[in-house]
């Protein structure tokens, strides 16, 4: 969705993104887990969600790197997430690509929830 003339739009290349969205979190009853297994996969599920969000978010331009336009620069979240993601890339993983990182940032959001 996107904010245009105070009105929520929904952008046609994130429809696939939206609806799982709105399957997760608004169609679902809350889960009752009684077991490892199903904490795995409910965990796991919510990673891949996470996962889409980020790779959406970072767009990449076909070698693995984010796609920035002057709009985006404009959004304070946005730039939030393409300086980690350029800290993590300049002085731990050179050769990650976008991907890479919504994996990982995805597996770390979720193993801190699970921490906690």
């Amino acid at each position: 969705m996107e904010l245009v003339d105070e009105r929520l739009v929904l952008r046609e290349d994130n429809v696939e993104l939206f609806i799982s969205l709105v399957e997760d979190f608004l169609l679902k009853a809350p889960v009752q887990i009684k077991s490892s297994t199903k904490l795995a996969e409910y965990m796991a599920r919510h990673a891949c969600t996470i996962r889409s969000i980020i790779s959406g978010i970072l767009k990449e331009d076909g070698s693995g790197q984010p796609l920035v336009n002057e709009k985006q620069k404009s959004i304070p979240k946005f730039m939030e997430l393409y300086g980690l993601y350029s800290r993590i890339k300049s002085d731990l993983r050179p050769l990650m690509n976008t991907g890479e990182f919504a994996d990982m940032y995805a597996q770390t959001i979720v193993y801190g929830l699970f921490i906690a």
